[in-house]
């Protein structure tokens, strides 16, 4: 559907592995990958942030330059500050993916739970924002041969099945949830 350039396609073996050729025991492949995985939803992360980025600037070039009524698009409060929101959201997204990147960096370790999480939240926002850019464009936003928008929400849609779907990020994350039941005990009255 999106990134034409990349060549994926659907492998299948029908061969017999001898038992020296077996680098883990069947069934902890998964467990295994499991840093390669965490690069790949860094990465997933990070490349979601670059597309946010590019449609959040075009964006604000275009209500800048777009007139209606005889005053810029971005007079109107209404879309001012709907790109306002977009803008503030993408920004914490940033940080939670440099965040992420940097105590991975620096520890060589990282939550896979709390990855599994930034990844899954970074790639609906940039299918929310992207979508929402491509609504601040009007009909331009939806016609290939005006904008990008319509190749950039085909690209971004990956984001949210790369490195795994949303359902196996959010499993992921609710495995990381914290609970403290003297808190609850002092919070709850039964």
């Amino acid at each position: 559907m999106g990134m034409r350039g990349l060549e994926t396609c659907r492998l299948a073996f029908d061969t017999e592995i001898p038992d020296e050729a077996i680098l883990v025991r069947p069934g902890m492949a998964l467990h295994a990958i499991g840093s390669a995985l965490i690069y790949e939803r860094l990465s997933t992360a990070a490349l979601m942030l670059g597309a946010l980025d590019l449609a959040l600037l075009v964006t604000a070039t275009h209500l800048r330059r777009r007139k209606q009524f005889g005053v810029p698009l971005y007079e109107h409060q209404a879309l001012r500050l709907r790109l306002a929101d977009l803008i503030a959201r993408t920004a914490l997204a940033r940080r939670g993916v440099h965040a992420t990147v940097a105590e991975f960096s620096a520890a060589g370790v990282v939550n896979m739970c709390e990855v599994a999480g930034v990844k899954v939240t970074v790639a609906r926002l940039a299918e929310h924002v992207a979508s929402e850019c491509a609504h601040l464009f009007g009909g331009h936003g939806y016609v290939e041969d005006e904008t990008r928008f319509p190749q950039l929400l085909r690209d971004i849609r990956v984001g949210r099945v790369g490195g795994g779907t949303d359902e196996m990020m959010w499993e992921l994350a609710a495995k990381g949830m914290r609970t403290d039941d003297a808190l609850y005990d002092r919070w709850v009255r039964s």
